[in-house]
């Protein structure tokens, strides 16, 4: 990897590993090292090393405020909060707030929102949602380790099936090995927009909005005092982005 002094540079690895993107904006301060998921509009990458989405410029902005020197690596979100949990990374992003992960992190002050939607296709009763006999007898899916996954398992819904990402997730339900998929309406718009599929043909209901943020390890905020009402305090001067309906 070839580096210019205190300019970005970022890493193209093989498929097995995440992509990474370094910068080093204050050469004093310690690199913090954050985990993310490609999550268009999100968080998204391309194979030459950008990195662009929603909640990227946002984190970006917030850091470069701070002038906090930091490395992003994409990765797949189960093994994002893994990484957190074991130490191995100070902070995972972005992320809505569960009970799980408030054992070991701590969230930030929110970068973006979301909604929760459910979509199924239109010849299942989306009104049978509510209903027991809904939770037993019908398969939905989420994407593994979400925030919408958790919630699921919790409220005892049917949920048998382990995609690790929205494409996968997509793919489950477009071949009704599911019948119905719990997304964020924005990412799961995008997903369909990119296969040419029409939302008309889908009943979508919506489940509940949330914020979202930068869960940033305990341990690292014990050795960093202070570090996260820095953080939200430059996020406050960067621009909000939220969802629209």
């Amino acid at each position: 990897m070839n580096r210019q002094g205190n300019k970005l540079a970022a890493l193209r690895v093989s498929v097995l590993l995440p992509l990474m993107l370094f910068t080093t904006v204050a050469a004093s301060a310690e690199r913090i090292k954050l985990a993310t998921q490609e999550w268009s509009p999100y968080q998204t990458s391309t194979p030459s090393g950008q990195v662009s989405g929603i909640a990227i410029d946002r984190v970006r902005c917030a850091l470069a405020t701070m002038q906090q020197p930091y490395q992003i690596a994409f990765m797949e979100w189960s093994n994002a909060q893994l990484n957190v949990r074991r130490g191995e990374f100070d902070g995972f992003f972005l992320a809505s707030r569960n009970e799980a992960r408030d054992k070991y992190a701590t969230l930030s002050a929110p970068v973006a929102q979301q909604s929760w939607v459910l979509y199924s296709f239109q010849d299942t009763a989306s009104d049978l949602f509510a209903t027991m006999d809904y939770k037993e007898n019908v398969s939905i899916a989420a994407t593994f380790g979400s925030g919408k996954w958790f919630w699921l398992m919790k409220k005892g819904y049917r949920v048998d099936k382990y995609p690790k990402d929205t494409r996968r997730l997509v793919d489950l339900l477009l071949d009704r090995k599911v019948s119905a998929v719990l997304e964020t309406r924005l990412v799961m718009e995008e997903e369909l927009a990119r296969r040419g599929i029409k939302l008309d043909i889908f009943n979508q209901l919506e489940i509940r909005s949330s914020d979202l943020g930068v869960y940033f390890s305990n341990t690292f905020l014990q050795n960093n005092p202070g570090f996260l009402e820095s953080f939200n305090r430059a996020l406050s001067h960067c621009r909000t982005q939220k969802e629209q309906p």
